[in-house]
């Protein structure tokens, strides 16, 4: 156990802390209702990063946005560890530990191609359910939740709201009626969409489900 932790095996450790986080989060998520892989890639704005440039054709091939962010960073996280560990201890078994950075990058080598390919099979077996198989047009008219605010014309703002498969989204909101100003935790209604915005008033009691 004590070589686990010595200083070639770290980034493989730590990879896999990091991993066993992720799993935790991802089982609270499950317990409250709320999807942290679409969160993530809310927040990010990776699906709109896909085609833009060079770096957007390199997150298509890995397959984001074709497979839940939060699933192939559990799965990265878990073949780095991996290769690393089979790396560092094959290493050990002919002479001695590789050095930490050499061992990096060789298993990074392995991880993203490797990824690649299984993030390929994922794809086909998860549903296309997450916040890229929605259109902003599909949530207009649907109820949510203001979880970043307030919302005003000149801040970001994010709501939580559930499309009509059941699948939770977390769009940036702006208020559609100029001047108002919607506080955190109100319940709002998505009347428009504009430049990637979802455009929102308070939403009447009797719309709320």
């Amino acid at each position: 156990m004590g070589a686990l932790m010595s200083s070639p095996f770290q980034p493989f450790l730590i990879s896999a802390l990091v991993l066993g986080g992720l799993v935790l989060i991802e089982m609270l998520s499950v317990v409250i209702g709320a999807s942290i892989s679409g969160f993530l890639e809310g927040m990010t704005g990776l699906k709109a990063m896909e085609d833009a440039d060079i770096f957007g054709a390199g997150l298509s091939w890995l397959n984001i946005g074709k497979v839940p962010l939060l699933a192939l960073m559990m799965l990265m996280l878990a073949l780095f560890s991996a290769f690393g560990f089979a790396i560092q201890s094959f290493a050990i078994s002919m002479v001695h530990p590789m050095p930490a950075w050499i061992a990096s990058v060789l298993s990074l080598s392995l991880t993203l191609p490797t990824t690649r390919w299984l993030g390929i099979g994922i794809g086909k077996i998860i549903p296309k359910d997450e916040t890229y198989a929605t259109q902003e047009e599909d949530l207009i008219g649907r109820t949510g939740i203001v979880t970043i605010g307030p919302v005003q014309a000149k801040s970001v703002a994010r709501m939580k709201i559930q499309d009509q498969w059941g699948n939770w989204h977390f769009p940036r909101v702006k208020p559609a009626t100029e001047g108002d100003i919607i506080p955190q935790g109100t319940a709002v209604l998505v009347v428009d969409h504009f430049k990637g915005e979802l455009l929102v008033i308070r939403a009447e009691e009797d719309l709320l489900t």
